[in-house]
């Protein structure tokens, strides 16, 4: 009877959320869909390169990895890119001229990270105020 009661309480009393989404289209034919601006608008855009270390501290890569767009163009981490997801590409380059073996550093990390951020909801169903979040 006490979980009965506080379950209803717990209802009662704290804020309600209910996110329902459903979409049926048909994306067979994708280039077609590529020119819609409904199925891919121009977003902005900001690429950033981290690395975790042995002691799961998050660090920035160093200067030496570099990121360029599918035209070949020099993408400067977190700057803005505006572009459709379409027609969206990355390279990633690690720029060496004479040795190039990885800095000690850079060798004994345990991951590499992409971070790609753009304008939108983050959802975080473990946040206990809102779990639906605008960035």
């Amino acid at each position: 009877m006490n979980i009965f009661i506080s379950y209803i309480l717990d209802f009662y009393l704290n804020d309600k959320y209910d996110i329902r989404y459903s979409l049926y289209k048909n994306f067979t034919i994708a280039e077609e869909n590529n020119k819609i601006e409904e199925f891919n608008p121009v977003l902005n855009f900001s690429f950033n390169l981290k690395r975790i270390t042995k002691d799961f501290v998050e660090l920035d890569l160093n200067d030496q990895f570099i990121l360029f767009d599918k035209d070949g163009n020099f993408i400067e981490r977190n700057s803005i890119i505006s572009r459709a997801p379409s027609d969206m590409g990355i390279t990633i380059a690690y720029f060496c001229i004479y040795d190039c073996s990885l800095d000690e550093d850079d060798n004994e990390d345990l991951a590499y990270i992409l971070n790609i951020s753009y304008p939108g909801y983050k959802i975080d169903h473990q946040n206990d105020k809102i779990p639906l979040e605008k960035k």
